[in-house]
């Protein structure tokens, strides 16, 4: 007698999202009931949390999470609930500090427990992990020790070139590429926005690489904004599926509901490439002589001094020179223009002050020459006016997260460990 084999069947595209939808929520559900057993087990006074939005069963925040002007969204929390909002998304908690003395209170003051830092798993997938900005400072834990060894050498290296005593190596740049970007202007006003994005892209390759850039459309300039279009959606905690569910980043792209991934990886390509390719050139330029004074080279140079370094040594003094001379890149890129394009607007809406400040520039710098930084001390009321643009409409206003290490009580409310926190400037 043979054997008729057994049918089997076949899963369709509906049955299989029937599937995935029951994994999920089983899988969210198992998150939120451990988080509330964590909350409890650590929370012995049974303190409450700090004031927020209503949460929803099991999902909490989700939709509380603002996917645009975070900032001011956040402000407006504020309004209703104080200086310290807080949300919980899935079990996550996220706590945001709309006050500067409760800020301090907690960065400064407490910042043993409030200065770790969250490198959530879509910036990991896009690429950022080389970004010392959001490396964990390895103080939770000893399992976090070499991570943290790792954030205080790439931010030793970074403070050797732009600290407050060297920074002035940089000034002929600066001058040379504001003096450019005054011709640009005079030439074409109309064009103001692509002069102040090639103005701040001319500034940070020079000081970060010695690369002069060639037009407003150079190919460098094209792959920074795209890797940092990329980190802006990124940057707000929540705004990602796979923020939540970290488990997530190891789902295949082409698993219905995973675009995050097939977006992830775009915006790796410019980001690996932004931090690559022009480190690249300044050391194939040094390698056939070309020296200029850049963050890189100058790096680049002290290490070919040293003596004292094996192989492996070797390998991560170039790999962080590498990472610090990309971060100035990224972070000096869009803060430049951004700067200066709310310097201008400050000037366009606050036409009295605008005139004041051409008086004493008119008086202290005279008109037969452009101001340098050799007057920098002489203009109190311009310097007041720079610092003051900065306070009004800050470049990024909630910075980065942080993060604490472990609970703590403040003014009468549990804030748990592993909590994200925001300062908002806005």
């Amino acid at each position: 007698m043979v054997a008729t084999p057994c049918a089997v069947p076949r899963l369709t595209s509906g049955s299989r999202l029937e599937i995935a939808g029951v994994a999920i929520a089983i899988i969210v559900a198992y998150l939120y009931l451990h988080r509330r057993r964590v909350y409890h087990l650590h929370n012995g006074q049974r303190l409450p949390h700090p004031p927020g939005p209503k949460p929803a069963p099991i999902i909490g925040n989700l939709f509380d999470i603002p996917r645009e002007k975070e900032s001011a969204a956040y402000n407006r929390m504020a309004n209703d609930y104080g200086d310290l909002t807080y949300l919980n998304v899935l079990g996550k908690s996220i706590l945001v500090v709309n006050n500067y003395n409760t800020v301090q209170e907690l960065f400064d003051k407490r910042s043993a427990n409030y200065s770790d830092r969250y490198q959530a798993p879509m910036t990991e997938l896009m690429g950022w992990s080389w970004n010392f900005g959001l490396m964990s400072y390895g103080m939770s834990t000893a399992k976090f020790q070499s991570v943290g060894s790792r954030w205080k050498m790439h931010r030793a290296m970074f403070h050797r070139q732009f600290q407050s005593s060297t920074v002035s190596v940089f000034w002929p740049t600066q001058l040379k590429e504001a003096h450019k970007l005054l011709r640009r202007i005079l030439d074409n006003p109309k064009d103001l926005a692509n002069h102040l994005r090639f103005n701040s892209a001319g500034i940070i390759m020079s000081v970060a690489y010695g690369i002069e850039i060639e037009d407003k459309d150079d190919h460098y300039i094209t792959v920074a904004e795209t890797a940092l279009d990329g980190m802006a959606k990124a940057a707000n905690p929540g705004a990602f599926l796979v923020d939540i569910f970290p488990i997530l980043k190891y789902v295949p792209s082409w698993i219905p509901g995973a675009d995050f991934q097939r977006k992830a990886a775009f915006w790796r390509k410019s980001v690996l490439e932004m931090r690559d390719a022009p480190f690249e050139t300044v050391t194939k330029a040094r390698k056939f002589g070309i020296l200029t004074s850049s963050f890189a080279s100058n790096l680049l140079a002290d290490l070919e001094l040293r003596r004292d370094l094996d192989e492996v040594a070797l390998a991560k003094e170039l790999e962080t020179i590498r990472n610090c001379a990309g971060l100035a890149y990224a972070a000096g890129t869009e803060s430049i223009a951004s700067s200066l394009s709310s310097f201008i607007l400050a000037m366009m809406l606050y036409p009295e002050v605008q005139e004041k400040a051409r008086q004493e520039l008119d008086a202290v710098v005279g008109l037969e020459r452009l101001p340098d930084f050799s007057d920098q001390g002489t203009l109190p009321y311009i310097d007041a006016v720079v610092k003051e643009v900065f306070r009004w409409n800050p470049v990024a206003p909630l910075g980065l997260p942080h993060m604490t290490t472990k609970d703590d009580e403040f003014k009468g409310y549990h804030i748990p460990a592993g909590t994200l926190v925001l300062g908002n400037s806005w």
